[in-house]
């Protein structure tokens, strides 16, 4: 039954305040509405986790907020949620995630974080708000800076090691660059 309940959303999104042209699933039959979502939408490109489940509510092709139902495999996998949230924080087009539980959802901030288990930014919001989130009216309630100095701390080290890591490969790969020139190099690929 909650599965029912779960997926109805998914079914009926006019029901909860959400046009029908506005949600799309991402564990269907591709289409060109898929096309920028293709990362997503193709499990062929993440065979360590499933879609099922994933869909996103877009304004005018631009996506607001993705969601995920609570029954989707991906959740019962034990880093599954985490790895989800720093795909979609790469895509850095929309700032949310929503799972969708029977009557209610709860939101996740999208950024990049080392955490192993993300935390709810607004749990247990009822369904019918979700219109409510979407126009702002929720926005008061939500704690969003909750990336924490360990998580920018992270941040900081991965981008000097993939910008140290960077320089050394090109040193590797071209000998004949000088120390300036691959400085050079990897500060016009950062900017």
């Amino acid at each position: 039954m909650a599965t029912d309940m779960a997926f109805d959303f998914f079914d009926n999104p006019s029901h909860f305040g959400i046009n029908d042209d506005t949600l799309l699933k991402l564990d269907g039959a591709l289409s060109h509405e898929h096309f920028s979502y293709l990362d997503l939408a193709d499990s062929r490109r993440h065979p360590q986790w499933s879609n099922k489940g994933l869909a996103v509510i877009q304004d005018q092709g631009n996506p607001m907020l993705y969601l995920l139902s609570a029954d989707a495999p991906l959740i019962k996998q034990s880093e599954g949620l985490k790895n989800l949230i720093l795909a979609l924080a790469n895509r850095s087009d929309a700032r949310f995630l929503a799972i969708v539980r029977p009557g209610f959802l709860d939101f996740y901030p999208l950024f990049l974080s080392e955490d192993p288990n993300p935390k709810s930014l607004l749990p247990n919001i009822p369904l019918t708000s979700l219109h409510a989130f979407l126009t702002g009216a929720l926005t008061e309630e939500m704690n969003l800076d909750q990336q924490t100095g360990a998580d920018k701390k992270w941040l900081d080290k991965f981008l000097f090691d993939l910008l140290s890591s960077t320089a050394q490969d090109l040193r590797t790969a071209e000998s004949q660059l000088s120390d300036g020139q691959v400085l050079s190099l990897v500060g016009r690929a950062l900017f």
